[in-house]
């Protein structure tokens, strides 16, 4: 299965609208990706079997050659793009297969990091209206950016994997802790069974893995819980019970603290 980050938007053309009171044509087809980036106000859409109300933060992609039915419900400021999508040839093979189709969204998608968005959009704005390469260049940079940070944000806790360190007790230390992340686990027990004190645990665990050992549990209990909560009607006590918390509080605290977002918010925007 190939990853989202493999696949990479390529510019057609970009359109910035301010304060579009309403669409001229209400239904529209295209040939090519259309995207939505909403800086403000708000709109109905409709793309096949995807429906709803995109605001501020917004990402609306529509395929090419589907019907793109909007409405303005709030005066729309916002940036159009239209693409094609670039990747490398083994994977446009099984992409033109219908492999791999469900790694490009349809509809509405949110941004959690808006002050980033906003910052790629004032970006957008401040570039001339013209045919120049080295505009079509940055242009093409940061409809990328705005797709990478989507991309970043489904997948919000990259682990290392544990392999090809220049720590070898420390390799043994990360496989107890994913070994045993998904139930209570006392990380002090963990490095006095390897004849360290916490502090030496903790200064060598960093200097192979770049973060502390807690932060590794952290991190594995988190995508954990990100898995449940886009794959389950768990609740948020069963998802902290099954990795390795007492109850939903703590799981709902790290999100907020670390992903700056609720669990529930988290699961509304990505299931599917």
């Amino acid at each position: 299965m190939h990853q989202m980050w493999q696949i990479i938007p390529a510019l057609h053309s970009h359109v910035y609208w301010n304060r579009k009171a309403r669409f001229l044509y209400e239904t529209d087809t295209y040939d090519k990706w259309c995207l939505f980036v909403i800086e403000d106000g708000s709109f109905a859409y409709g793309i096949g079997e995807h429906e709803g109300e995109a605001a501020s933060g917004s990402l609306v992609f529509c395929p090419p050659n589907v019907p793109f039915r909007r409405r303005t419900i709030l005066p729309l400021s916002f940036h159009m793009f239209l693409f094609d999508w670039t990747w490398d040839a083994p994977v446009c093979a099984e992409l033109q297969a219908g492999m791999d189709s469900d790694l490009l969204p349809a509809g509405r998608v949110e941004i959690r990091d808006r002050n980033r968005l906003r910052s790629v959009c004032a970006y957008l704005r401040s570039l001339p209206i013209t045919s120049e390469p080295s505009v079509h260049f940055w242009k093409n940079h940061l409809l990328r950016d705005c797709w990478l940070m989507y991309c970043a944000e489904q997948h919000p806790a990259p682990l290392p994997t544990g392999k090809a360190t220049e720590h070898p007790l420390m390799d043994q230390a990360a496989l107890i802790i994913r070994q045993k992340a998904h139930e209570p686990l006392n990380l002090g027990a963990v490095s006095a069974a390897l004849g360290l004190t916490p502090v030496q645990f903790t200064r060598k665990f960093h200097a192979a893995y770049q973060m502390t050992p807690m932060d590794y549990l952290i991190t594995i209990r988190l995508n954990q819980a990100c898995t449940l909560l886009r794959e389950t009607d768990l609740t948020l006590d069963e998802i902290a019970e099954r990795c390795g918390y007492q109850n939903g509080y703590y799981i709902s605290r790290l999100f907020t603290q670390r992903l700056n977002i609720t669990p529930s918010e988290f699961r509304r925007m990505n299931r599917i």
